[in-house]
């Protein structure tokens, strides 16, 4: 089962979303001050600045059913994001449906993988959650997970000329993060660990290390910690849990009555990100949660967001950058912003 493809819903749900902390009204300043009046509808922590990094509405087509699969509807919603590095260009991939989809400022690629009939083995469904790794299964690719209500589930390989083979059959894998030598849990070797909806599973085993239903994954930057976006018991509400390495201790960050996602990389001194409600960004320390942007207005959403690694050509500030991938399905609009700490 799919549920995070399901945009209709998340928009449906936004009358009933849980309240957090609010900011003061920005201007939508541009990288020069400028105001921007596509960036209204955002208002921002002291200390930051905010521009349009790319729009892609005019290369990119919105389907709201991309695929249906038995009692599920797909769509093609540009969501989580990676920033690739050689062998790949240096450039942004975000995941939309069956594709990846190549940004920088100017360019743009549209990978599809498939028109192919729903549930087809060895093909993927609705990807999610590209990563790249430096040495997956002997070469670097980006790892990615696939995800629907039977098969065409688990984990898939790109390589770097965007092949694409599959990787783990595993059901329900929503989101899939590398531990490049096994510092979680003291492996001592490489491991990947699955979010699926009966547990966070690892790899190279098969072991779940829990039991519940979960969206998002990421690690906070020492990899002690996995920062994790799940359901709880009833099914219609989602938590932000971070889970110590060990013993498994888990935290509660935040409880949500419609959608939390993990975002990738964190900024100096924080865990990482999340965004809730698909309205509000934060960063994430050490039980805590510090707003730093938020939509004003119901039909322009926030979903991934992430951090380049230092040195990347797309970290273009030294105090902290972050890309975000922002869709208004009024408006027909898809674009990434870019967030640079004054």
């Amino acid at each position: 089962m799919g549920r995070f493809a399901l945009v209709a819903l998340w928009v449906a749900s936004l009358g009933c979303r849980a309240h957090f902390d609010e900011l003061p009204p920005t201007d939508g300043g541009g990288s020069e001050g400028e105001v921007d009046p596509s960036l209204a509808h955002v208002n921002l922590a002291a200390g930051w600045k905010i521009r349009v990094y790319r729009d892609f509405s005019e290369q990119f087509t919105y389907d709201a059913t991309d695929f249906v699969d038995g009692t599920e509807t797909y769509d093609n919603q540009p969501s989580t994001l990676e920033f690739l590095s050689a062998p790949f260009p240096d450039e942004l991939v975000v995941s939309a449906g069956r594709s990846l989809l190549e940004l920088t400022d100017t360019a743009y690629r549209n990978r599809t993988y498939g028109s192919h009939a729903p549930d087809t083995a060895g093909l993927p469904d609705s990807l999610r959650c590209p990563q790249l790794v430096a040495d997956l299964n002997g070469m670097p690719g980006i790892l990615v997970s696939s995800s629907s209500l039977s098969n065409g589930d688990g984990t898939f390989i790109v390589r770097s000329d965007f092949g694409i083979t599959l990787d783990k059959t595993v059901n329900n894998t929503r989101c899939a993060i590398w531990d490049a030598d096994g510092t979680f849990d003291g492996r001592g070797t490489a491991e990947a660990y699955l979010a699926t909806n009966v547990g966070l599973q690892r790899r190279s085993d098969g072991v779940n290390i829990n039991t519940a239903d979960h969206e998002t994954i990421a690690f906070n930057p020492s990899r002690t910690e996995m920062i994790v976006s799940r359901y709880d018991a009833t099914g219609e509400m989602m938590d932000l849990i971070s889970i110590a390495s060990g013993g498994h201790a888990e935290t509660m960050l935040a409880h949500s009555t419609f959608n939390v996602s993990v975002g990738s990389g964190a900024l100096a001194g924080t865990n990482g990100w999340a965004t809730i409600d698909l309205q509000k960004l934060y960063t994430i320390g050490d039980g805590t949660l510090t707003l730093v942007a938020e939509s004003t207005d119901a039909d322009w959403l926030l979903h991934a967001v992430g951090t380049p690694p230092a040195g990347h050509v797309l970290d273009v500030t030294p105090n902290g950058t972050a890309y975000l991938v922002e869709s208004n399905r009024t408006l027909d609009i898809d674009r990434i912003l870019l967030l640079e700490k004054i």
